[in-house]
């Protein structure tokens, strides 16, 4: 079994792993874990492994982002086990379910509460003993292989930018790298106290950037503390021979909890820096220690009264300083800490729109971080790395909108700050413009951006993913999947990742595999709705409806306002022939992003295949698709898929020569994507040409388009009878 828990809650939680061992089961909690091991990855099989999941709710557990996970993960295989001390406020999600109080256990293993944990436990795990709590049976799961046959083929050019991108359905697996959110682990921080005992920790110079304790009076300058922590990241980077733990995986260690050295052994460092900040107007107190990974011993430790004029100095002192104590040679007088600005105010809402740029993903979040760039720029209009800012910001928002002005907005931007940096291009620059020239299909160009920040930056975690997801548009899937994985390597503890490299397993045709990244994900980000969205997206390749439906209500519920989650419910519903169903879906995820030409494509095509709906009123959504999409080509004139979109969108609107015209030029084209090949398939079918239709259908067939798909697909069946079609769905072994 596993023993999911908070880390401030080992007295409470020790005997009770003391008596469950006493009744002769073997139990896995992460003392188990051995100095110097990966922790995420034991976790995570151990999790997978467990055949019962006893989750300790307390105070402090339930606010814990890992055991949230942990326990949602128990819950979805039937496995769950909860139980309560001190009468925690269970999370809302889980106050359904009957949990234990131990509130009056006292340790007593002949009494009534464990004598009822015992009995359930027996349940799930196969024991003789008696069950007398039946509610809590496990139940059994469905499972599905992947679909046989060829996985996904992707030659240089080819692009599925989701996995949905099947002609219904819409993005599953957002691939946009804004930069990594603090995950929140319950367990962590380090104090005068750590105890000596020694671990297990890198013997290489290497060193990770704890948050810096915000101590101002009002307590609302973590923006700040937490700024000051990167910056020193970036600085310590720069020193040759140096190791440095990622942000994500040292700020998961925010809170109070393990010791230094078992900090140390987590993150696989030998030192770590921890310190704090107390700023009042335009003056600072920061304090900064160096520790020692082993035995928490201090190694070197200073307090500087500054102004804000003097930040950066002070940052190039703590480097120069922490250098010197690990007897680390710099390069001659190279300046470790750059200078974006003399203008303190200036630096400050850079930090804050920084700040906001490390929260979730929303429209919301992207337009307060571009306001607090902008004022930095309006106080000094060359600070290059708040134009950098105002570039991913602008850029992400249109990812998720695709409005035309803000992608112009973006490149503008994105073009001020290259002029402004010259041929000095930042790392943070480099990642921002690779991002958006991969956006507008220069995919070349966004490779020669990433390659190039990681020759500068080879351990930025950032970079190897921004470069997996570039080679994964243009078909390099197996490199892509190296340099994601490494990425993870980097930074353990940054969900997102995870769901990177799940987008990679899938267009590989690993579907299982991929499933187990987007869980990992969840595990790590529960909060967040697209690695559920995204699991739902394999599910429903695997023909696992029941299961995908669950996955995206899952999304909705964390985020009404997510409209891939909508869209692939829709999705779900057409290929069950629920069209009412799916045109109310489509029609949400249309409302909730106006300029995306999918979403009103897939209602016109929900609305066209209802018998008692007059295809009539399906018009205005092809039109407006039509419009949409032809400014699509307007930002990313290699978007094939979306040219192969509006050949279909013309044949549904009578406009035949215009669609053929289209279609003649498409089929002139070497590299197309796997979408942009069914869309014409599609298209043909819509114009009758029955023959054509096939023939391209057999092309997305062979390239790992799943067989059942096309059988689901109702538009499909005119071409039922075709011997032609036949045989492309004859090895439909897989669906559902």
């Amino acid at each position: 079994m596993f023993v999911s828990y908070a880390r401030l809650d080992y007295a409470r939680v020790a005997p009770l792993v003391a008596a469950l061992e006493a009744e002769g089961w073997s139990v896995w909690w992460d003392p188990e874990i051995s100095p110097g091991e990966e922790f995420d990855g034991l976790i995570a099989e151990a999790l997978e492994n467990a055949r019962a999941v006893v989750v300790v709710w307390t105070p402090n557990s339930v606010g814990s982002r890992w055991v949230r996970g942990e326990a949602r993960d128990a819950a979805d295989r039937g496995v769950l086990v909860p139980v309560r001390f001190d009468q925690a406020k269970l999370p809302i999600d889980f106050r359904a379910l009957h949990t234990i109080d131990l509130d009056d256990w006292g340790g007593d293993t002949a009494g009534e509460s464990f004598q009822r944990i015992r009995r359930v436990l027996a349940a799930k795990l196969g024991s003789s003993q008696d069950s007398g709590d039946a509610e809590w049976v496990a139940r059994t799961t469905r499972s599905r292989a992947a679909p046989a046959g060829s996985p996904l083929k992707r030659r240089a050019g080819m692009v599925l930018g989701a996995v949905l991108a099947l002609g219904i359905g819409a993005m599953l697996i957002k691939t946009y790298v804004p930069e990594p959110e603090a995950v929140s682990a319950g367990t962590s921080g380090m104090g005068d106290d750590a105890p000596a005992a020694e671990a297990t920790v890198s013997s290489e110079p290497s060193i990770a950037v704890m948050p810096f304790v915000d101590l101002s009076p009002e307590g609302n300058n973590a923006y700040f503390s937490d700024g000051l922590s990167e910056a020193l990241m970036d600085s310590l980077a720069r020193i040759p021979g140096l190791t440095v733990a990622s942000r994500t995986a040292s700020f998961a260690f925010r809170e109070a909890g393990p010791s230094v050295p078992e900090v140390a052994s987590a993150l696989q460092v030998a030192n770590l820096l921890e310190g704090s900040v107390r700023k009042s107007g335009d003056q600072l107190k920061i304090s900064a220690r160096l520790l020692d990974g082993r035995s928490g011993r201090p190694l070197w430790s200073e307090t500087f009264d500054a102004s804000m004029q003097d930040i950066f100095s002070v940052q190039e002192t703590i480097s120069v300083k922490i250098a010197d104590a690990l007897k680390l040679q710099l390069m001659g007088s190279e300046t470790l800490v750059p200078i974006p600005t003399r203008d303190e105010a200036a630096y400050e809402d850079y930090l804050r729109g920084q700040d906001q740029l490390r929260r979730e993903g929303t429209a919301a979040n992207f337009d307060q971080a571009i306001s607090y760039f902008e004022k930095a720029l309006a106080r000094d209009p060359q600070m290059g790395v708040a134009l950098a800012g105002i570039c991913t910001a602008r850029w992400e928002k249109y990812s998720l909108s695709r409005e035309r002005a803000l992608a112009d907005e973006a490149i503008e931007a994105c073009i001020r700050a290259y002029a402004n940096e010259g041929g000095e291009s930042s790392v943070k620059l480099m990642v921002a413009l690779g991002s958006l020239y991969r956006g507008i299909g220069d995919e070349e160009y966004a490779l020669s951006l990433f390659r190039q920040a990681l020759e500068l930056s080879p351990n930025d975690a950032e970079v190897n993913s921004g470069l997996a997801i570039t080679l994964r548009d243009m078909g390099e899937l197996e490199e892509a999947a190296r340099l994601q994985r490494r990425a993870i390597e980097l930074d353990p503890a940054y969900w997102r990742y995870y769901s990177d490299l799940g987008a990679i397993l899938v267009d590989q045709g690993e579907l299982e595999s991929a499933a187990d990244q987007f869980r990992r994900a969840i595990r790590l980000n529960p909060d967040s709705p697209a690695p559920y969205n995204s699991l739902g997206g394999v599910y429903w390749l695997q023909g696992e409806f029941l299961r995908a439906g669950d996955a995206f209500r899952e999304s909705i519920r964390r985020d009404p306002e997510e409209m891939f989650a909508y869209s692939n419910a829709g999705t779900m519903y057409f290929y069950t022939a629920e069209f009412v169903q799916a045109e109310e879906m489509f029609l949400q995820a249309g409302r909730l992003s106006p300029s995306d030409d999918r979403f009103q494509g897939y209602v016109a095509e929900a609305i066209v295949m209802q018998p008692s709906r007059d295809p009539a009123d399906a018009a205005q959504y092809y039109e407006k698709a039509l419009e949409l999409a032809q400014e699509r080509l307007e930002v990313s004139t290699g978007d094939d898929a979306a040219r192969a979109r509006i050949a279909g969108y013309l044949a549904r609107l009578g406009r035949d020569a215009e669609a053929r015209d289209l279609l003649e030029s498409l089929g002139q084209q070497e590299d197309l994507s796997l979408e942009a090949v069914r869309e014409i398939g599609m298209a043909s079918l819509f114009l009758g040409e029955q023959a054509r239709a096939v023939e391209h259908l057999a092309v997305a067939r062979a390239a790992g388009l799943p067989a059942w798909l096309l059988t689901a697909d109702k538009r499909l069946e005119p071409l039922a009878e075709l011997p032609e079609f036949q045989a492309l769905i004859a090895d439909n072994t897989t669906g559902p």
